[in-house]
């Protein structure tokens, strides 16, 4: 036996099942959002893996280059020490030789007050030895090299014997010739010698005097035939002054081994890689000189 469904009762469930339809189609787009936000996640998931596996790689090759410079630090204090005991063995061989010459030529005495109670003078900022037993005086940063020792007594500074036997064996050192080029006409050069503070001087010479041999006897005159520069601190400033003259065209006479790279290069830059291709077949056949 059927039962009979009124129209209320149908109008009811017709509702409910378009008020379940709007619940599950609201429940499918809350899924849709669900499942779009867990891929966002995801991504950002993997984002974040990505750049912690960046950054621990990063961590481990700075731990590594960190690594390298402690070693390097630790190489580099090594060395600073064994400098700084090679630098306090050769001040004790310097005392020595300076007593050893103060023995043999005299001890110093001060020429104001006639007290033999001398102590170098130490210039600029310099660790004093806290071992060394010999008396020294502070000089401040102005260095002069005509007082390097003083009285005790007095205070009066002024050349010692030691340094008055360093500088005539400075002055005995021959110049020696670092770079020579020449035409038919002379020949430029640029010699170097140690100074009284014991570091190079550089010199440019100009030497035309085979010119003189070359003109007839009323016209001949070395005057002005031959130059010297004044002291120049560095090679590379002697070459610039030698600029004024195309020295890189003219033939290589004579080039000391430890400038041979450096003059090749300067060669090159003023006269091309000709030139210096050029030079190079020259010093070959005349190698270098040592």
């Amino acid at each position: 036996m059927t039962k009979d469904i009124n129209d209320d009762e149908v109008n009811r469930l017709v509702g409910e099942a378009m008020e379940a339809g709007k619940r599950l189609a609201s429940l499918l787009d809350r899924k849709a959002e669900h499942v779009s936000t867990l891929t966002m996640l995801d991504e950002q998931h993997w984002d974040s893996v990505r750049r912690i596996t960046e950054t621990t790689e990063q961590l481990s090759y700075l731990t590594r280059e960190l690594r390298s410079l402690d070693d390097e630090r630790t190489r580099l204090n090594a060395e600073l020490r064994k400098l700084s005991w090679e630098r306090k063995e050769l001040e004790k061989q310097w005392r020595m030789l300076r007593r050893t010459v103060q023995d043999s030529v005299g001890r110093d005495v001060c020429p104001v007050c006639g007290s033999m109670a001398i102590a170098p003078v130490v210039y600029g900022l310099v660790e004093l030895d806290s071992d060394s037993e010999e008396p020294v005086v502070m000089g401040g940063c102005s260095v002069n090299l005509d007082e390097p020792v003083c009285c005790l007594d007095c205070g009066k500074r002024f050349l010692g014997n030691f340094e008055k036997w360093q500088r005539t064996q400075m002055e005995s050192i021959e110049p020696e010739t670092v770079l020579e080029v020449g035409t038919e006409g002379g020949s430029l050069a640029i010699v170097r010698q140690l100074n009284q503070r014991g570091t190079w001087e550089y010199r440019c010479l100009r030497d035309e005097t085979t010119m003189a041999y070359l003109m007839p006897e009323e016209f001949a005159n070395s005057e002005g035939l031959f130059e010297k520069s004044a002291p120049i601190g560095t090679f590379e400033d002697a070459l610039l002054r030698l600029d004024k003259y195309p020295w890189f065209g003219m033939v290589p006479l004579k080039v000391n081994a430890e400038f041979a790279d450096l003059v090749l290069q300067e060669v090159e830059k003023r006269g091309g890689k000709k030139a210096a291709i050029e030079w190079m077949e020259s010093l070959r056949r005349h190698r270098f000189d040592d």
